[in-house]
């Protein structure tokens, strides 16, 4: 076992990506802007690839790479929101979960 790892693969999960601080507004916006930029650079970099300048190549692939940055760190912040959800509103998780079980076993 690595140092600070437990037994328990579940508590390891959960205590790594409680580390993720959550997302306001203004930073999903940041976000979703640095990804969408990426798959522009990404589709003008399959599009012209022969007949393009090397600087505005390089710059491309450095918006590819950060547009790949900001969707992981999309990904990570909204698992962590999925796994604060339950904990900051337990009656209503609860609530939701048990009418949907008893939706699907009527």
């Amino acid at each position: 076992m690595s140092a600070g790892a437990t037994a328990d693969p579940v508590k390891d999960y959960l205590k790594q990506i409680g580390k993720v601080a959550l997302l306001n507004a203004e930073q999903e916006v940041d976000l979703a802007l640095r990804i969408e930029a990426g798959l522009f650079a990404t589709e003008k970099l399959k599009a012209g690839a022969d007949a393009m300048d090397t600087q505005l190549e390089r710059d491309l692939k450095r918006i590819v790479h950060d547009g790949k940055i900001a969707k992981n760190h999309l990904l990570e912040a909204n698992l962590r929101l999925v796994v604060s959800w339950p904990s900051v509103t337990p009656a209503v998780a609860c609530s939701s979960w048990t009418s949907s079980r008893k939706a699907t076993w009527a």
